[in-house]
């Protein structure tokens, strides 16, 4: 069986960095500003607010992952947030893709 995801034990170097920028994090409407998608719809953002969580939840050190599953899905985020963002789709669109 191969190992996924793993939990760090030590604290990463940017640890330090990173409570900076996370301050008290209100929540979700923090992570877009982070990811400079702060401008997106309510209904894109609800639809990848749960994998945002898990990129900041990554960048904290809570674990690490290798999966290809999981690496995929932040590829197609990041490609259809910015095709909608450039124009090249519309939000229908965005949303269709990203919802599965």
């Amino acid at each position: 069986m191969a190992i996924t995801a793993r939990k760090l034990s030590e604290k990463p170097a940017l640890t330090p960095l990173l409570k900076t920028v996370n301050k008290p994090v209100k929540k979700d409407l923090d992570l877009f500003e982070l990811f400079g998608w702060s401008d997106l719809p309510f209904t894109l953002k609800n639809t990848i607010v749960t994998d945002l969580a898990g990129y900041r939840d990554e960048l904290m050190g809570l674990y690490s992952t290798r999966d290809r599953g999981i690496l995929n899905r932040r590829k197609s985020v990041a490609y259809w947030i910015n095709n909608y963002l450039s124009g090249t789709c519309s939000l229908e669109t965005a949303i269709e893709m990203l919802e599965y």
